[in-house]
């Protein structure tokens, strides 16, 4: 989803948007270029650098995926009325703003409401 989001960003740049170290975000840049849903291609002024891009395959992972976190998330937040649903998110992100600079892989840019 952060691809589709930011087509041609490079891999360091998705590593650290996706709070994961690089050799993690290395593997998983491979298989997902192995199943052929996302693409590598070379920056032109560059030659060393590869940017990013999700492939039509891609896309329709994702928008499989979408639904079935949609309906999880509405799950999790149905015992909670609307006004309990809001407190919670926010407290959620609060604590992953107060957390996020002690942890091993910090995200670049973390959730905020």
């Amino acid at each position: 989803m952060i691809l589709r989001e930011n087509p041609g960003i490079e891999q360091i740049t998705l590593a650290r948007l996706l709070g994961l170290d690089r050799s993690t975000t290395a593997g998983v840049v491979a298989l997902l270029e192995r199943r052929q849903l996302i693409k590598r291609t070379v920056v032109d002024k560059d030659r060393r650098r590869r940017a990013l891009s999700v492939t039509p395959e891609g896309l329709v992972l994702i928008e499989q995926g979408g639904s079935a976190m949609e309906r999880a998330r509405l799950r999790l937040l149905s015992p909670l009325d609307p006004q309990e649903q809001r407190a919670f998110l926010f407290a959620l992100d609060k604590l992953l703003l107060a957390f996020n600079p002690v942890t091993r892989v910090p995200l670049l840019a973390p959730a905020v409401s």
